[in-house]
């Protein structure tokens, strides 16, 4: 395990956690008024928080790509920052020298920030698939991205296809739906917004086949999405049908039918959400998500269900407990937000054990590893 302190440029490299393997990987450093390189920003600029990766292990290569919460002369604001470095045998090494800003905030739904960037990758496909948040102070609205067949390990490149949504608005989904605890969820959740809102977004890991509109068995990709308080699950056989407001429309209208999990325990009683993309393992595939507790304070946990792999939405077993919780001082101190919060965002299958890269009390990054036993054994069938 890494024992290093050095600040350089703003960041914290890898740290040791007390005695669960936990560590930290990245903070905002010393170095708070650095201006981040290739941020469209200019002038006043103080880094707050690096958080909520999004991450990816090819050989012993890790890259981070991190929400970089600042401050500018407008009030809070963020961007998605990428790093390189070193994973070997659990141990995380980034290099601070390659820290650059991959997306800065822009219009039209952008301009106060962009928010948790989740990527994915299909076997059998090559570029990554991307989902990216953006908010400009009344909307929360994801985007749909991919990197280039030509050169689909460029993480600093990414296609672009004007694929936003949910492509509905708040007070038309809120009279399409006859739940009110829904209704009243997402009034709450979304204020004084224009567009019902959905983040926390990625790809299922693998197509699944279903009976298309004439009958036979059609592939479709899965992108679980998250319409507050539970997570749910839409189809699509080509990603511009997210843009579609028709498409929306029907997803609302039957939701019950999209549901991939729900709340269950108290641990999770305010709410849930996907973290990062699902992992395929031998018994079938893993859901990683988040659970909520916002009263009397926010306390953010996470635990998994283990679900079929051509079904999503049969669910097998379920961590009863979580498989995570605030331990560290630096995950119940006071960050960008208050409260307790472990929050994972990407995961690495490693053989017997799965990484987790997560989120701490908003404004920093951890790491730990758990043996997937470990995982089971918190699980009870449904």
């Amino acid at each position: 395990m890494m024992s290093t302190h050095s600040q350089e440029g703003g960041i914290s490299f890898s740290r040791p956690g007390t005695g669960n393997g936990k560590r930290l990987v990245m903070s905002v450093g010393e170095n708070e008024f650095a201006q981040p390189a290739g941020l469209s920003i200019k002038g006043f600029v103080r880094r707050k928080g690096i958080t909520n990766p999004a991450a990816v292990l090819r050989g012993d290569e890790v890259t981070l790509l991190g929400r970089l919460i600042f401050e500018d002369e407008y009030g809070d604001n963020s961007a998605i920052v990428k790093y390189d470095g070193k994973y070997r045998g659990g141990q995380i090494e980034i290099f601070q020298e390659t820290e650059r800003v991959i997306f800065s905030p822009e219009e039209p739904f952008g301009e106060r920030g962009m928010e948790d960037f989740r990527i994915a990758k299909l076997d059998g496909e090559r570029p990554y698939h991307g989902f990216l948040v953006h908010h400009n102070g009344r909307d929360a609205r994801t985007e749909y991205l991919r990197t280039t067949e030509r050169d689909p390990f460029d993480l600093t490149n990414w296609e672009r296809f004007g694929i936003w949504f949910p492509n509905i608005g708040v007070t038309e989904a809120v009279d399409l739906v006859k739940d009110q605890e829904r209704k009243r969820w997402w009034r709450i959740a979304h204020g004084s917004g224009e567009f019902l809102g959905t983040k926390d977004c990625s790809l299922w890991p693998e197509k699944v086949k279903r009976p298309g509109p004439d009958g036979p068995e059609t592939e479709y990709y899965g992108v679980p999405i998250r319409l507050l308080p539970d997570m749910q699950i839409v189809y699509v056989k080509d990603f511009r049908d997210l843009a579609r407001r028709e498409f929306w429309q029907d997803t609302v209208r039957n939701l019950d039918n999209h549901v991939l999990l729900r709340r269950k325990y108290e641990w999770e009683s305010s709410h849930i959400g996907l973290a990062g993309q699902p992992v395929v393992v031998n018994e079938g595939v893993l859901v990683f998500y988040h659970g909520a507790v916002m009263d009397p304070e926010r306390n953010y946990r996470f635990g998994a269900a283990l679900v079929e792999r051509t079904n999503p939405k049969k669910v097998i077993a379920r961590t009863n407990v979580p498989i995570m919780e605030p331990t560290e001082p630096w995950e119940a101190r006071q960050g960008v937000v208050s409260g307790k919060v472990v929050f994972p965002t990407a995961h690495i299958h490693l053989g017997d054990r799965i990484g987790h890269f997560y989120g701490a009390s908003d404004d920093c990054i951890g790491y730990c590893e758990t043996p997937l036993k470990d995982i089971y054994n918190r699980m009870e069938p449904e």
